[in-house]
């Protein structure tokens, strides 16, 4: 290993993985018109059509039956509370409701909405009280993390015209009253859920923080983990500081920016531009990608990413490395900060990538993935202190102390602009596009405290 990298020294990976391999619906691209093949949820290029998984096929059960997927949320627990937990709606189907939005031709409903859909029958039927808490046991529209949830309403929207529009609430879990029969649930009602408290800070409980860091089979060793596979939260850094990188240290960065390619633009997608940062490490081995987008939104979207090369792939490399426990409909309002491990040395071959798939290079635009992609800024990395654990501690601080997404003031561009000023000492930095930048606040110090 070159460039002055040594193994932590600490024995092996102390990564215990709960992965669950499962195959998701097989994709028909639900993108708007024109754009390209499975654009992120945070585009704005997806139809609103309530599609998370591309296609909404009924063949999602494809679960490895030697690992089962993880309940998030175990209300027999000791000291379970669900009360600061992620709060997630459900559409109730009354049984004799039917509607091609919402249903396959087979008659079953379209799994894994991105607000969650279940017939009335199949609502009651699943119920169970557990310590005076109704609990729905089953897995929420086929979203393998969503089950063990406790409901907490049920409200239902009255009136055909914004202004005779209101919400009746037809039970809530404080009554303590007894459910509503079936016959009693009308159209258009919503179930309220929440979940264990601990799920409004990680994808488990062992290892809080909503960061990813995926390293695919093309990195040689197994990169910083010595394994391939996607790892998340808090766990990452005891990891990497087992791993065979541990003292590798980051030498430059860059930032790069896009646009999404679409058949014909609007003046909105003209200034929507995606940003993240490439890190050069001292091994010269591989490089790594880091940005930052809405929680879920590759997870809850079959593993589309536009940093994999089996994006088009009805199963990726990387959905097949992900815990069923990340599985979820996206939040727009909400963070993740997702770390790619690239198998390119340096950043002349990241510029290639990026050629290569934009309207730069050969592919027909159908395959295109960027529009107008550059590398904006570059510099060495003046941080003393900046190992791939460290890295690590870092993003996990920051995604803990700035959770919350907004499309002008909290998203990929501010945090790229915060992460290449704090490695690269570039005080001075502001985030990429013009629109961003007024309402900026530089927030580095962000990184530094958990």
């Amino acid at each position: 290993m070159g460039g002055g990298c040594s193994s932590g020294g600490k024995g092996g990976s102390m990564w215990e993985s709960d992965i669950a391999l499962f195959e998701p619906p097989s994709p028909q691209s639900p993108a708007r018109k024109g754009s390209a093949n499975y654009p992120p949820p945070e585009s704005g290029f997806l139809k609103d059509d309530g599609s998370c998984s591309p296609g909404g096929r009924s063949e999602v059960q494809g679960f490895n039956d030697a690992v089962s997927p993880m309940s998030p949320s175990n209300p027999e627990e000791e000291n379970y509370d669900s009360s600061q937990g992620v709060v997630w709606h459900a559409k109730l189907m009354t049984d004799e409701f039917s509607n091609p939005k919402e249903f396959l031709p087979s008659g079953e409903l379209k799994p894994r909405r991105p607000m969650p859909i279940i017939k009335v029958s199949e609502f009651l039927d699943g119920l169970q009280k557990i310590d005076g808490r109704w609990i729905l046991q089953q897995p929420l529209n086929g979203w393998p993390s969503l089950q063990g949830l406790e409901l907490r309403a049920l409200t239902v929207i009255e009136g055909n015209t914004f202004l005779t529009r209101k919400i009746r609430r037809l039970w809530n879990a404080e009554s303590g009253a007894d459910l509503p029969a079936a016959a009693s649930i009308p159209k258009k009602t919503r179930a309220t859920f929440h979940a264990g408290a601990w799920t409004a800070v990680g994808w488990s409980r062992e290892s809080p923080g909503f960061v990813w860091w995926y390293v695919p089979r093309a990195i040689p060793g197994g990169g910083g983990f010595g394994s391939e596979g996607c790892f998340f939260g808090e766990r990452i850094v005891e990891a990497l500081d087992f791993g065979p990188r541990a003292s590798c240290t980051a030498v430059r960065v860059h930032a790069f920016a896009h646009r999404y390619p679409v058949e014909s633009e609007s003046v909105r997608d003209r200034q929507t531009w995606h940003t993240g940062v490439l890190i050069e490490w001292s091994h010269g081995e591989y490089t790594t990608l880091i940005e930052l987008a809405w929680l879920n939104g590759i997870s809850g979207y079959a593993g589309k990413s536009n940093w994999v090369p089996d994006k088009l792939e009805s199963v990726t490399e990387l959905y097949q490395g992900m815990s069923p426990s990340m599985v979820l409909p996206w939040k727009a309002k909400r963070s993740e900060i997702r770390v790619l491990d690239m198998p390119m040395s340096g950043i002349e071959e990241f510029k290639e990538f990026l050629h290569k798939y934009s309207e730069k290079g050969d592919l027909p635009k159908s395959q295109w993935r960027f529009l107008e992609p550059k590398v904006y800024a570059s510099g060495p990395v003046r941080l003393r202190l900046c190992t791939l654990p460290q890295v690590a501690g870092y993003l996990l601080s920051y995604c803990k102390r700035a959770s919350s997404y907004d499309t002008l003031s909290a998203n990929c561009q501010t945090f790229a602009a915060d992460l290449y000023a704090f490695l690269a000492g570039a005080k001075d930095h502001k985030p990429f596009g013009a629109i961003v930048r007024p309402a900026y606040q530089q927030r580095i110090y962000s990184f530094l405290y958990a």
